[in-house]
């Protein structure tokens, strides 16, 4: 299903993107709180791929898949699908990372309009 990605062309790289990583975070009382930490940004390729209705919690959610090609290197190079993508404001959940080895680009999917808890 995955190729390895394609090198995009020049100044391609046009957008901005905040990677967060979910972590839990003692409460000091032996339990623990979900938080969300910023790991960075990284410039990336934004490519819609589709967009579609599904019914969750029995409401109708428009949800939007997008394609995501950046340098592997540095955050992207170690991007987790339990990560969360902020573009333009709008969150981000990572559906899948490809392991392809070294490459130059790395390009993953990620959809809005879901929640991954």
């Amino acid at each position: 299903m995955w190729k390895k990605s394609v090198a995009p062309g020049a100044g391609a790289l046009d957008q901005t993107i905040t990677v967060k990583r979910r972590t839990d975070v003692s409460d000091g009382q032996g339990g623990s709180n979900p938080t969300t930490a910023t790991l960075g940004t990284v410039k990336v390729h934004v490519e819609p791929v589709r967009g579609q209705e599904l019914v969750i919690a029995d409401r109708k959610a428009g949800v939007q898949t997008y394609r995501l090609t950046g340098r592997s290197a540095g955050i992207w190079s170690g991007l987790l699908v339990s990560d969360l993508l902020v573009w333009n404001g709008v969150e981000l959940n990572v559906v899948s990372v490809p392991d392809v080895g070294r490459v130059r680009y790395l390009t993953v999917e990620a959809q809005s309009g879901v929640v991954n808890s």
